[in-house]
């Protein structure tokens, strides 16, 4: 992503402020494009943005970069040194009826149940929704999570099998022999693709994370001033609707026709699927409320600590803490149940002694939310046709990888296929 060119007269439109459209942006002035950066929110940042409560800010989530990424090493200098870094510790609390397990090295479900009864390559080929992946456990095991998707709001059976990765349940830990599991995983592509193993089993270190030392906010504010300076026109307020015609998509804002020479949608892609006469999305959500406060302990760790939360008893999903001005402060996403402040702290409280010992939340902000985190396999169909129509004739149209709930995948994707449509633009 370092490849400079000589900037000539190409432009691009890049629709979407978050992190995705400001690094592919600045990533295209590389290339040599004129880029006009179109954001529907008054300020870049997107879902990254902080919450904010008597001055303080709070990460939104879970939101920490990973270092290694390509994308993440070419930020100038001026970001990095915005950023510090971390041995990142995730973990998971899982309370799914096998008892409750608390485990600081898996992300994802743990189990105390055998890895047997795994489906058949064939059963394994076939699935096709969420629920369809889980039955490829053994039974009680894929039930259990299965019952913990419906307690979540979701619909499995509607949703595709690869939101897996979307909410942490690509890999399975069925402990008990790690050798076992070991042994199934080199022995079989299917075992391989369910059965997970924590990372210090498998030889692997903690990722090194990075994030911003004054908040995303802070952080944003910087990436404006840096994309400005590279020549990027960015217009926040101001959303623009895509159109195809005559085997070229082409935007539209406020009345005015916009023809980049090349577009990337890092946004919402339902008026884009519309436009391209392909139905409208089915969308699966999921409402969840952000909590966000200080939390405080003797055992709390130094860096971040993100732990996934798998409880049919429980409203939450994620716990991230960090450190803060000499302190520590918390972000809780859960589901908005009706409980009481008061009740939601001391229920999360509980979750975290399990990890850090006794500890104190206090809840200063929160901020119901709509995660856009699923699609289903009409979904899926509708991205793949989508693709389809822009390799064969809109050639100036590049998605934003939407099945993907992570950045860099996201980022990853639209760099490639950036360099990749090149040739067939016509300049």
């Amino acid at each position: 992503m370092r490849e400079d060119t000589e900037r000539g007269s190409k432009t691009a439109a890049v629709v979407g402020g978050g992190i995705t459209g400001c690094a592919i942006a600045l990533d295209l002035t590389r290339l040599g494009f004129q880029v006009t950066l179109y954001e529907a929110k008054p300020l870049l940042g997107g879902i990254l943005r902080d919450l904010e409560s008597d001055g303080r800010w709070y990460f939104n989530g879970c939101q920490y970069l990973r270092t290694e990424q390509v994308w993440h090493k070419a930020l100038p200098e001026a970001l990095q040194g915005n950023l510090y870094r971390f041995a990142h510790y995730y973990g998971s609390y899982t309370d799914l009826g096998f008892g409750p397990v608390s485990h600081e090295d898996f992300e994802a479900p743990v189990f105390d149940a055998p890895p047997d009864g795994l489906a058949d390559p064939e059963a394994y080929r076939a699935c096709t929704s969420l629920a369809d992946r889980m039955r490829c456990y053994p039974p009680a095991v894929g039930d259990a999570v299965l019952g913990w998707l419906r307690h979540l709001g979701a619909d499995p059976e509607a949703i595709d099998a690869g939101n897996a990765y979307n909410v942490q349940l690509g890999r399975l830990y069925l402990r008990g022999d790690d050798k076992e599991i070991d042994t199934l995983k080199t022995g079989s592509p299917v075992a391989d693709d369910l059965l997970g193993l924590p990372r210090t089993t498998r030889g692997e270190g903690r990722p090194i994370g990075s994030l911003p030392t004054d908040g995303y906010n802070a952080f944003f504010d910087v990436f404006e001033t840096i994309l400005t300076g590279a020549g990027v026109d960015i217009r926040t307020g101001q959303p623009v609707v895509p159109r195809f015609e005559n085997d070229t998509a082409i935007l539209r804002l406020r009345g005015e026709i916009l023809r980049p020479d090349l577009i990337v949608w890092a946004a919402n892609p339902t008026p884009v699927i519309a436009a391209a006469g392909l139905g409208r999305l089915d969308d699966p959500f999921v409402d969840i409320t952000v909590s966000a406060g200080s939390i405080s302990g003797p055992g709390l760790p130094a860096d971040p600590h993100y732990m996934q939360v798998y409880s049919t008893g429980s409203p939450v999903t994620r716990i991230f803490s960090y450190p803060r001005d000499g302190g520590h402060s918390v972000t809780v996403e859960h589901m908005p149940d009706g409980r009481s402040l008061p009740d939601l702290q001391a229920h999360v409280q509980e979750i975290c002694r399990s990890f850090y010992g006794d500890v104190r939340i206090e809840i200063a902000v929160q901020q119901p939310q709509r995660r856009h985190i699923f699609f289903s396999p009409a979904d899926r169909a509708r991205f793949d046709a989508f693709r389809d129509l822009c390799t064969t004739r809109y050639v100036n149209f590049i998605d934003g990888a939407w099945e993907s709930y992570a950045r860099d995948t996201k980022i990853n994707s639209i760099a490639s296929t950036v360099r990749a449509r090149l040739p067939l633009l016509p300049f």
